[in-house]
């Protein structure tokens, strides 16, 4: 019994570490695709807004990128940041670029 929980236990702990060193290559090439694709002056809102939004919006955003979509890629990042006001994770501020889609 006890080698089959410490079995089960690294196994889990080896699924955690491949989520974490999976989440954290999507980051960079999220980040990446926000260097390219954002202006200067919205960066920080977007790296703010990927690191708090679900995978699926993640994967669409990067999805867009690959596809060369900036646009799109901004919308993507418009409802994810709708999404996290809804959700209380942020706020909508004056000068913000993201959360105000024109297309719903």
């Amino acid at each position: 019994m006890f080698i089959h929980q410490t079995m089960n236990r690294i196994i889990i702990e080896k699924n955690n570490q491949y989520k974490i060193n999976n989440m954290t290559k999507i980051l960079k090439e999220c980040n990446k695709a926000i260097t390219k694709e954002i202006a200067k002056e919205f960066r920080n809102e977007a790296r703010e807004i990927i690191k708090l939004t679900t995978d699926k919006h993640r994967q669409d955003f990067l999805c867009y990128y690959k596809k060369n979509q900036g646009n799109v890629c901004c919308l993507v990042l418009d409802t994810a940041k709708r999404d996290l006001i809804a959700e209380g994770l942020m706020t909508l501020k004056n000068g913000d670029g993201f959360g105000k889609p024109l297309i719903l």
